[in-house]
């Protein structure tokens, strides 16, 4: 008992959490008709508490059904960014559309349903493999899990578990559950956006705890999948969005180039040097070569 009441003030505090983005409830709906673009103009942000600027004066366009990756080294800004595109925190300065309307004309819930979203910092839970993925211990599509299992990879691990989608992936609860790797268990998180696939599917570093080849073909397996929908990735390794529309070059929270691949490789910049530094931890070195 003295041990766990410790931990009370923190349980009381998320008891008693009040959000301080409100429900808009006459807010508009987003139209599921005509895909819509996002646009941040001269967008600025900081911490709740901070005073530093962790982004500063974005603006950009992304258009439905394009493919566009932010890049940077770490504390660039790059996730932050995504949680404003969640509304998970609203723009200290400047405004973020959808459309012609800005976010806070729309209801919040429309909002956050508009995106599929897999989070670096990704969680399997004390649930099935099936409820991992749907979230949701009511009604799970058995057709859209095969389905979204098989397009994360992970599909022949779960069919060699005995009971299959329905092993619990912890042993906390079922002397007979599983505990995967961490890049299975990421492969999960992956099927959760394949499962239930919105309008624009977000990804911060989904292959952070791949191999080099998984990490390949989940990316083209990312691009076949959502001919029809907006990409937005986040990531470290360059080689896997050379072939998206445009590309964000973020550095202390400020775009400081965009383009594709190719224009951004001619401009031997930032992303240049990047990419080329990443290439030769893949050289074969020269004792080793035929």
């Amino acid at each position: 008992m003295n041990m766990h009441s410790r931990f009370i003030d923190n349980l009381l505090y998320v008891l008693n959490y009040e959000p301080e983005i409100m429900e808009n409830e006459d807010g508009l709906e987003i139209p599921e008709s005509a895909p819509q673009n996002i646009r941040f103009s001269n967008v600025s942000f900081s911490y709740p508490n901070k005073t530093n600027l962790v982004l500063k004066n974005i603006s950009l366009d992304i258009k439905p059904g394009s493919k566009v990756a932010f890049v940077g080294y770490n504390g660039a800004g790059k996730t932050t960014l995504v949680k404003l595109l969640l509304r998970l925190y609203d723009p200290t300065e400047g405004t973020i559309y959808l459309g012609e309307n800005s976010y806070p004309q729309y209801r919040l819930k429309d909002i956050r349903e508009h995106f599929s979203v897999v989070f670096q910092d990704y969680k399997c839970y004390a649930v099935s493999v099936a409820e991992n993925v749907s979230m949701d211990d009511s009604d799970t599509d058995k057709e859209c899990l095969a389905e979204a299992l098989k397009e994360s990879g992970i599909s022949e691990k779960i069919e060699m578990l005995e009971n299959k989608e329905n092993t619990m992936l912890s042993r906390e609860f079922d002397d007979n559950g599983v505990i995967l790797s961490g890049g299975e268990q990421q492969k999960v998180a992956i099927a959760r956006a394949f499962y239930d696939s919105h309008e624009v599917l977000i990804f911060d570093e989904p292959s952070s705890a791949l191999d080099p080849l998984a990490e390949y073909e989940l990316s083209e397996r990312i691009r076949e999948l959502s001919n029809n929908k907006t990409v937005i990735m986040i990531s470290h390794r360059l080689s896997t969005i050379t072939l998206f529309d445009e590309i964000y070059m973020i550095n202390d929270g400020m775009i400081i180039e965009k383009g594709s691949h190719n224009e951004l490789m001619g401009r031997k910049g930032k992303y240049y040097e990047m990419f080329v530094k990443q290439a030769s931890n893949y050289a074969i070195p020269e004792e080793l070569r035929a």
